[in-house]
């Protein structure tokens, strides 16, 4: 199903209101090299850096954990703060130049949306504990001067093992070459137009369903050389909140939680978004979020909780 922004709904354009010490040498050149790479000593935790005219995630990211930040540009913000999914990213990119994690991917991690992101940003991460299977890093993400986001991140390395079974059910969408692109997003919020996407299915943000349900095919434009985690991080939290369409008219919905776990590294460029409004009330939802791979396979699973001002 397409969906279309309009006048009398502008369905999608109002919908979510709302120093770095210590950098090892191998993040910094892979981060700092702006896509000419001076050395052949990239660092595999975050990705080669890559050029274009349009500034890519990799290039934005160096920006901000370089020594000479600067706002993120606005065409990664939602309203009045940054992109749920790009602060997460960024936090992550932070917290995997902290510890040596040999080969240990990521596994999950808990994102605690406090307050809003915007202006001169600045990060703080800490390695919580090293364990044989684990390790746990925190990291904050301060916007000027104030705490925005708080987030936990968990790497571990893959290892054998006698259980495997995948459970989880995919949607029934067809491929996404099946969809029409999303061309009108004049009403959208900025960091959409980062995306191709193509609704695949569920319901239209404010439009009454019985349903709370979202399904888009979803690819970044601008993620070239970035580590598939972190673009995938980035990604994760695309989609609008489930709840919104149930709503019949335009109203503020606000990420206040994301809980997130990592199935496997992800591969590819389209990925299947799927959310579900599981249970609203009192102005709060719970939304279950899933992405799936050109494959069929999950390679992300998380759950939100999302405030509704309506």
């Amino acid at each position: 199903m397409a969906l279309h922004p309009s006048a009398r709904t502008g369905w999608i354009g109002r919908l979510w209101l709302q120093s770095l010490p210590g950098l090892p040498s191998c993040s910094l050149r892979a981060l700092l090299d702006g896509g000419r790479r001076r050395s052949s000593r990239v660092c595999p935790q975050i990705g080669e850096v890559m050029t274009s005219s349009i500034p890519t995630l990799v290039e934005i990211i160096r920006a901000q954990l370089g020594p000479a930040k600067g706002g993120v540009p606005a065409s990664w913000h939602q309203g009045r703060t940054v992109f749920g999914g790009f602060s997460a990213a960024i936090s992550l990119a932070h917290a995997m130049t902290q510890a040596p994690l040999d080969g240990a991917a990521l596994r999950g991690g808990q994102v605690s949306f406090i307050g809003p992101v915007s202006g001169q940003l600045s990060l703080k991460s800490e390695v919580l504990r090293e364990g044989r299977s684990i390790t746990s890093i925190g990291t904050d993400l301060f916007s000027n001067g104030e705490l925005g986001v708080r987030s936990v991140f968990f790497f571990g390395a893959e290892r054998k093992s006698t259980v495997q079974h995948d459970g989880s059910p995919r949607p029934p969408a067809q491929s996404w070459e099946k969809y029409p692109l999303l061309f009108d997003r004049s009403n959208a919020p900025a960091f959409l137009h980062n995306f191709d996407i193509r609704p695949a299915g569920g319901a239209e943000p404010f439009s009454s369903s019985d349903t709370p349900e979202i399904i888009w095919w979803v690819k970044h434009l601008h993620a070239d050389g970035l580590d598939p985690l972190i673009a995938l991080v980035a990604m994760g939290d695309a989609l609008p909140p489930a709840a919104a369409t149930g709503l019949n008219r335009p109203a503020p919905l606000s990420s206040v939680s994301w809980f997130f776990d990592i199935a496997t590294v992800p591969r590819g460029e389209w990925f299947l978004l799927r959310s579900f409004s599981e249970q609203a009330a009192f102005g709060y939802s719970i939304q279950q979020m899933d992405l799936w791979d050109e494959s069929g396979v999950r390679v992300m699973t998380g759950r939100q909780t999302v405030a509704v001002f309506a």
